[in-house]
């Protein structure tokens, strides 16, 4: 999970936290012609939980659920100080592991992937469609059949 290519970044108007805690290595990875699919906040953006799904793991009964709740809810208070009013979070890394588990939850683009490296947009991704395009990217997400698939996993 990392990157925003078509949206703003989430600690920068440019860059997204994994990428701007070290541009460079980011760039040489996007250049190393290994096979990677970017999920960035383009889609991880569009994953909300609620909060009011707590307290339905909660009422659930079962100690794994009420755990879950309480580790999410710590989330989602740090969350509250960045997005006052989202009400929920996102949930960034769970889309990335979906997406390796099954990638028909999202539709990608191959791209040409770059990171800027300094100046005021340190840590933004750029994705061309021209050159060589060796990355895919997530552009869009099933948000609704992704949290079914995550929540009926998790709880």
């Amino acid at each position: 999970m990392g990157g925003a290519v078509n949206v703003p970044g989430n600690v920068t108007p440019y860059a997204e936290a994994n990428i701007i805690s070290d541009p460079e290595a980011a760039d040489q990875v996007f250049a190393s012609g290994l096979p990677i699919t970017l999920v960035g906040l383009d889609v991880t953006l569009q994953t909300y939980l609620l909060k009011s799904k707590l307290d339905d793991w909660r009422a659930t009964g079962k100690e794994s659920a009420k755990f879950l709740a309480e580790m999410t809810d710590y989330y989602m208070k740090a969350y509250e100080n960045s997005h006052p009013g989202l009400g929920g979070c996102a949930l960034h890394d769970p889309l990335a592991v979906g997406v390796a588990i099954d990638s028909s939850f999202v539709n990608t683009e191959w791209m040409n992937v770059k990171v800027v490296t300094e100046g005021e947009e340190t840590g933004r991704t750029i994705g061309q469609k021209d050159g060589e395009p060796r990355i895919r990217v997530c552009t869009n997400v099933e948000s609704d059949r992704f949290l079914k698939h995550f929540l009926e996993r998790v709880i």
